[in-house]
């Protein structure tokens, strides 16, 4: 049993998308990270645009903390990703100089 804040007793909370709710784990505060860090990422990819090909979800892990999905891409998007990377880590323009739609 969970007892909640003033001492009401109700049954333990079923498993949700293969995640165990139990008492005392922060699962709503787990989430709202990770869904806070996904509408950046996802505002990002749409400034480049290429939000609408990559999949960007917020999850909880069993734990409760907060995690980031990060879907499959195509390779020529994941170059083009590799390359804004090095771009922001060297402060240099990415090897493939071509803008993301045409990737």
């Amino acid at each position: 049993m969970l007892r909640v804040d003033d001492g009401e007793q109700v049954p333990d909370l079923p498993d949700i998308g293969g995640v165990g709710l139990r008492a005392g784990v922060p699962v709503v505060r787990g989430w709202a990270q990770a869904e806070a860090a996904v509408e950046l990422l996802r505002a990002e990819l749409h400034a480049y645009g290429v939000g609408e090909r990559m999949c960007v979800r917020a999850r909880v892990s069993a734990g409760g903390a907060g995690v980031v999905e990060l879907g499959c891409v195509s390779p020529e998007l994941a170059r083009l990703l590799a390359g804004l990377l090095a771009q922001a880590r060297t402060g240099t323009p990415p090897h493939d100089s071509q803008h993301a739609t045409a990737a």
